[in-house]
Order: structure tokens, then C-alpha cells, then sequence
């Protein structure tokens, strides 16, 4: 990997902040073609992003289920409280027409 930093250095290709070892690195020199392509290896790499990012996703998505699933619990609550506060009321209107 640093004799192909060093011929992308020769050939003018920016490798500022690369470094050998790092998977960036790597992936960067096999796009401009200094380093054969691993197809193995890129296939592994975009497997990983696919499943962190699908896991992700997925628990982005449990929060917002779990986040309505409580406001509507809490919209519930609310309306079956007002509805014993108008109960209570009714009685004792009804009770003072007596």
C-alpha cells in the first residue's frame, strides 16, 4: 500500500489524510486504479454499511412507533380522565336537581 501512495503521489492524485492501513486508504487507491480491486473485500465492506445502517433504521424506526405508541397512550389517558371528571360532574348536577 505505500509503494501505491507513493505512485499516486507521483502520478498528482491528492493523498492528503490517507493513510496505509486504513480502509479508506484502500478503497481510495483501488477507485484511481493503484491497487487491485479485492472484490471480495468490497463486497464485505458494503454488506457491513448495509447492515449498520439497516439496523439503523430499524431502531429509528422502533423509537418513532414507541414514541406515537405513547402519546397516544397518552391522549387515551387524558380523554378517559375528562371523561370521569364530566361523569363525576353530571352526578352531581343531577344530584343537586334532586
Amino acid at each position: 500500500m505505500q509503494q501505491a501512495l507513493l505512485a499516486a503521489r507521483q502520478a498528482g492524485i491528492d493523498v492528503a489524510g490517507l493513510k496505509v492501513g486504513d480502509a479508506e486508504t484502500e478503497l481510495t487507491l483501488e477507485r484511481v486504479g493503484l491497487l487491485p480491486i479485492d472484490a471480495k473485500a468490497v463486497e464485505d465492506k458494503v454488506s457491513d454499511w448495509y447492515l449498520r445502517n439497516g439496523i439503523a433504521a430499524r431502531d429509528r424506526v422502533r423509537k418513532e412507533a414507541s414514541e406515537t405508541t405513547d402519546a397516544a397512550l397518552e391522549a387515551a389517558e387524558a380523554a378517559l380522565q375528562a371523561a370521569a371528571a364530566a361523569l363525576r360532574l353530571a352526578k352531581q348536577l343531577g344530584g343537586e336537581a334532586a
